[in-house]
């Protein structure tokens, strides 16, 4: 063979070489993108259809997910629904909503997948103690479980959340110089944490009232500055002054806590009652 056919080969030889080469780098599989997330931030319940669940599992089969609650008209309850996603999906696998109250399975129903996330509902009455949970069936093996209820405790604790109320607790007081006078309390509102959609209810405000015999004698606004829970209002109590009314062994004065919601709602608190014994001021047991 001639060098110019030989040099020729070694040539093709090369050409080919290199195209392997250019062909099994660009053959290799992309990255996965990992979902990470910053544990200092709070989590960010947007809703299922902007394709961002909120709740993100660091491991297993289950991705993200998410729990929304749509309050009944009666307040008496809320439908419940789960958009959870999977790491992955192939066909066989499958998914279940299970809820329990304290403790007693009381829904476990099949989730649909819809393509992108497994979905389901359920219809709850209002209580206190729900637990929810995720599990994920692959087409072979075992079912893996995801609690749900950590990160949900207007959910968890239902019949509280539908729910406004207040609280008054007098620790300490004094009678002297004709006046009543609170030493040391606490007041505290907590508005609806789950409402009926599109209805908003505020904290308007809350008066301490000052009675005999169920007559007011006096009131006395208070502030209570916005507290650390969402729809939470709370402050500390002291040197409240009331005047002291005339009072007989048989008489009795109350303390109570009214609250005005901006729904035009009262919630009231009772912080104690009080009655002369032998010419002393007492505060009513219980």
């Amino acid at each position: 063979m001639s060098n110019r056919k030989k040099s020729a080969l070694i040539a093709r030889v090369l050409a080919l070489c290199l195209a392997a080469a250019v062909l099994s780098g660009c053959s290799k599989s992309p990255a996965t993108n990992q979902v990470t997330t910053d544990p200092t931030q709070p989590v960010q319940t947007a809703p299922a259809a902007s394709g961002s669940l909120a709740q993100v599992e660091t491991e297993g089969s289950l991705q993200s997910w998410e729990l929304n609650a749509s309050v009944w008209s009666s307040s008496n309850g809320a439908t419940v629904t789960l958009n959870a996603q999977p790491r992955t999906y192939e066909k066989g696998q499958g998914a279940s909503f299970v809820v329990r109250l304290e403790g007693k399975e009381v829904e476990n129903v099949s989730c649909t997948w819809n393509g992108s996330y497994y979905t389901a509902s359920v219809d709850l009455e209002a209580a206190d103690g729900y637990e929810y949970e995720c599990v994920l069936f692959p087409p072979q093996g075992v079912g893996e479980h995801y609690t749900l209820s950590d990160a949900y405790d207007s959910l968890v604790y239902m019949k509280r959340s539908l729910d406004a109320y207040c609280n008054l607790y007098i620790s300490d007081f004094k009678d002297a110089d004709g006046k009543f006078t609170v030493t040391a309390g606490w007041a505290s509102v907590q508005l609806p944490q789950l409402t009926t959609a599109g209805t908003e209810i505020g904290f308007q405000k809350a008066q301490l009232v000052f009675s005999l015999n169920g007559e007011t004698v006096e009131t006395q606004d208070v502030t209570l500055p916005q507290g650390e829970g969402k729809g939470s209002y709370e402050s500390s109590l002291s040197n409240i002054s009331f005047t002291m009314p005339k009072m007989d062994d048989d008489y009795q004065l109350d303390l109570t806590l009214v609250v005005t919601l901006t729904n035009g709602e009262e919630l009231t608190a009772n912080g104690g009652s009080w009655f002369y014994n032998n010419g002393e001021l007492k505060m009513a047991a219980g």
